[in-house]
């Protein structure tokens, strides 16, 4: 267990220091504080309490989720990419130390990370509305933390689904460049843009019987997945106990996914020849 937090700390401490991490955080929060940008323009004034908390209960969901995604693959892309280039995983690898060790403690260490992340973003998310609202906004705090807790929750998941991901990518493939274009172009895929593009065409041809095959494999997409949970959670935006007790069907088809990638970068990177 110590090698395993050992290895996590170490983890957490490069991810901290990346200097390509750092410039795609920067982009991160100022899309965050766009997403507030928005909401201090979409606001209209005939009810501004409960106006502004739908507003700002869905933009949350747009800064944390979607552009989340995009940090989940650069951090997965940059646990293995980053470790290869100055051979610190043959290093590790020679020790007495197993491989399900290291990749345990790049898993918490990440994981650590991206939740850490998270939590800055929101504060800065949290924090910029209190400007620009101020006591409007202050009012309705308490329903908003309540909203952005299942948000926090899904959002999560789901980004961790496109960090193992990139991880196993970069595991498999021999040019790290290769992984992480390959990565983003399996976000746009498993995404659902492209699966409903495919749809739209078949269906304008009168192939609706393939029109319909796709829309099948469109909807096990974690996208549709989670696009589902979050309208759910946006249409009961302070009932915690209807997400998560019972969990929500759409919550546990993410988690599935996240453990499904967890256990196939498990085999990757155990029969994976490290060089």
């Amino acid at each position: 267990m110590g090698n395993v937090l050992n290895i996590a700390r170490k983890e957490f401490s490069d991810l901290v220091n990346n200097r390509y991490i750092l410039v795609v955080l920067a982009l991160y929060f100022f899309m965050v504080a766009y997403a507030v940008y928005d909401v201090h323009n979409g606001s209209p004034g005939s009810s501004p309490d409960e106006s502004l908390f739908g507003l700002a209960t869905s933009h949350y969901y747009m800064a944390i989720d979607f552009y989340g995604v995009l940090i989940g693959i650069v951090i997965g892309f940059m646990a293995v990419s980053s470790e290869l280039r100055g051979n610190a995983l043959n290093t590790l690898i020679v020790k007495p130390v197993y491989r399900d060790t290291i990749i345990n403690g790049k898993f918490i260490g990440a994981l650590g990370y991206l939740v850490c992340l998270f939590i800055m973003a929101t504060m800065l998310y949290l924090s910029l509305l209190l400007v620009f609202f101020g006591a409007s906004f202050g009012s309705i705090i308490p329903e908003f933390v309540m909203g952005t807790i299942p948000l926090f929750v899904a959002s999560l998941a789901y980004v961790l689904i496109f960090f193992f991901l990139s991880m196993l990518l970069s595991i498999v493939t021999k040019g790290q460049s290769y992984a992480l274009i390959l990565s983003i172009f399996l976000f746009e895929i498993v995404d659902g843009n492209i699966l409903s593009g495919i749809w739209v065409i078949l269906d304008s041809l009168g192939l609706a019987d393939y029109s319909n095959m796709c829309n099948l494999v469109a909807e096990a997409t974690p996208f549709f997945i989670n696009s589902e949970l979050t309208s759910n959670i946006l249409s009961h935006p302070t009932s915690i106990v209807s997400i998560f007790f019972p969990p929500d069907a759409n919550l546990v088809k993410l988690v599935l996914y996240v453990v499904v990638m967890i256990i196939i970068c498990y085999i990757a990177f155990l029969r994976s020849d490290i060089s």
